[in-house]
């Protein structure tokens, strides 16, 4: 049973921006992306800018990928590496290509409009969930297994006793918003992001989403936002619709663009570099319910998608062998920090090198570098196929490529 709160199709905060890797779960699960110009955008490629407004135009290069043959995708050495698909579809259509996928297989009975209110549990084990209605009525559904899927500020995860939200630590959270825009001048096929002194630790966004449409946001640490050591707050929405208005970067660009109306939409994103339990007796967590979400990049896609996966398989297992009381949904658990451990990690020390003016510096001239020598952007582009992005939080790395 797959139960939603919403209607489909539904909006959602996001980015909206598709890597190769969730594509490749998309195929694994019978999915293509509809043809282009029916919501959406396929990009080629991805620009930084740094805080001096140097460009550097990157590829989609998918850590760990593999094509249908089973092979390690490969740079071609030109500079170029070897590009996986990528798009950027707004999620009131990709979040409703999902659902309808899901509610057409044999055995799933979908659900709408229930919003989740508790777990049932019976003598310490989780043995279904009570959820109400439109009109406030309370139904009950038993189940062998719940997997919370209910985003940033899970109440499963909270009734399961997975995270205390009046506990949350600011620094493990990301505050952001997006808006959709109409005609912004320049807009390409590459994804743009930002890094700006007024945004640090965090960055600014232009997606393009295609028939002239982009997704426009911007994120930030949230305990630079809610104010720390005695720093004042932070209003992300006044400094960056400030940015458009008056940085050399954006006010051209800007100048004839339309806001959507009522696209503005904020959101907080629970970083996976703080560890949450998310699987126990009877119950998993996936996405953002696990606290999955990229703190460099704020990405979470593509990690929701694989969680996804993993809990399915986890739960199949379970199910055949009888061991959902005996721990037999822990490997889930195992096999996500497994896959994403490390890369979680590393992000997390990327983004924390934002908030060292020093490192912050080294970053900024090493982007400068890689900008208009092809060694270094290449070097770049190997470490992001290599899954070794966690070489930068090193000043002597950072320095040979420098010198490369």
């Amino acid at each position: 049973m797959l139960i939603d709160k919403a209607r489909f199709p539904r909006d959602k905060s996001c980015g909206d921006a598709v890597c190769g890797r969730s594509v490749d779960i998309m195929r694994e699960l019978g999915l293509e992306p509809p043809p282009l110009g029916n919501g959406f955008a396929r990009v080629q490629g991805q620009i930084f800018y740094n805080l001096r407004g140097d460009s550097l135009h990157l590829p989609f290069v998918s850590p760990k990928s593999h094509n249908g043959d089973g092979e390690v995708r490969r740079s071609n050495g030109n500079g170029n590496g070897h590009s996986a698909p990528a798009y950027v579809i707004p999620r009131e259509i990709f979040d409703n290509m999902l659902f309808q996928h899901a509610r057409r297989q044999p055995h799933v009975t979908a659900v709408e409009g229930m919003a989740f209110d508790r777990v049932m549990n019976e003598n310490g084990r989780i043995e279904g969930v009570v959820v109400t209605d439109e009109q406030r009525r309370e139904h009950r559904f038993r189940a062998r297994i719940v997997i919370g899927a209910d985003g940033a500020l899970s109440r499963v995860a909270q009734a399961v006793g997975s995270y205390d939200f009046r506990k949350r630590r600011h620094e493990h959270w990301i505050g952001a918003f997006r808006i959709y825009y109409r005609d912004i001048a320049g807009l390409g096929d590459r994804i743009e992001v930002h890094f700006l002194d007024e945004l640090i630790p965090g960055y600014f966004w232009i997606f393009p989403a295609g028939d002239g449409l982009a997704n426009v946001g911007a994120g930030m640490v949230e305990s630079y936002l809610v104010g720390q050591d005695g720093a004042p707050k932070m209003n992300l929405r006044k400094i960056t619709y400030g940015l458009i208005a008056s940085h050399p970067r954006f006010k051209r660009r800007f100048s004839s663009a339309v806001e959507v109306d009522g696209s503005f939409r904020g959101w907080q994103l629970p970083c996976g570099s703080e560890r949450r339990r998310i699987a126990g007796d009877g119950w998993m967590l996936i996405g953002d319910a696990a606290s999955l979400i990229d703190p460099f990049n704020g990405e979470g896609i593509h990690n929701a998608m694989l969680s996804g996966k993993l809990a399915a398989h986890t739960a199949a297992y379970a199910l055949r062998n009888d061991t959902i009381r005996t721990g037999g949904l822990m490997p889930y658990e195992r096999a996500v920090w497994s896959e994403l451990g490390r890369e979680l990690d590393t992000a997390y020390r990327l983004q924390k090198l934002l908030t060292k003016p020093a490192s912050r510096w080294l970053l900024d001239t090493l982007l400068h570098r890689a900008a208009s020598r092809p060694r270094v952007r290449q070097a770049l582009v190997d470490m992001m196929e290599h899954g070794e992005l966690g070489r930068l939080t090193s000043p002597l790395n950072c320095m040979r490529l420098l010198i490369a």
